[in-house]
C-alpha cells in the first residue's frame, strides 16, 4: 500500500506542479489549439469534435508521459494488488462534473452550467459506449 501511496503523491506533485520533465510531447501539449490549457476546460468549446479531439489528444500524450515515469514505480509491486476501475474513474468524475454543473445552474451561471453538462454527458457517452465493447 506504501507504494500506491508514493504514486499517488509523485503524480500529484507533477500536476500541482505541471512539471514533466524530459518529456517532448508532454512539453509540446501544454497548450491546445487557439492557447487553451489542459487544466481549463471551462473554455473549451464542447460542441466543436475538432476542438474536443485536440484537446483530448493533448491530454491524452500529458497522461501518457506521467503514466511512464510512474511506471518505474509499479515494477516492484505485488502482482496480485488490485487496480481501480478505469470506468468507475470515469463514472465519478462524470458525477462530479455533473454537480458542479447543477450547482452553477442554480446559481444562474448558464455558461460554466452549459460547458460541465457538456463535458459529463461526453464522459458518461464513453462509459457507454465502452460497456458495450465490453466482455
Amino acid at each position: 500500500m506504501q507504494i500506491y501511496s508514493e504514486i499517488c503523491s509523485n503524480w500529484q506533485a507533477s500536476v500541482d506542479k505541471d512539471l514533466i520533465p524530459e518529456s517532448s510531447s508532454a512539453n509540446a501539449s501544454s497548450v491546445v489549439q487557439g492557447g487553451l490549457s489542459l487544466n481549463n476546460s471551462e473554455n473549451l468549446d464542447f460542441t466543436s469534435p475538432s476542438s474536443v479531439s485536440v484537446w483530448a489528444e493533448q491530454g491524452f500524450l500529458v497522461a501518457f508521459d506521467r503514466a511512464e515515469k510512474l511506471s518505474y514505480h509499479v515494477r516492484d509491486m505485488d502482482g496480485a494488488a488490485e487496480v481501480p476501475d478505469a470506468m468507475e474513474i470515469i463514472f465519478q468524475k462524470a458525477l462530479e462534473v455533473g454537480t458542479t454543473a447543477a450547482v452553477d445552474e442554480y446559481m444562474e451561471n448558464k455558461g460554466s452550467a452549459t460547458t460541465l453538462y457538456t463535458k459529463a454527458m461526453l464522459l458518461l457517452s464513453f462509459i457507454a459506449g465502452e460497456a458495450l465493447l465490453c466482455p
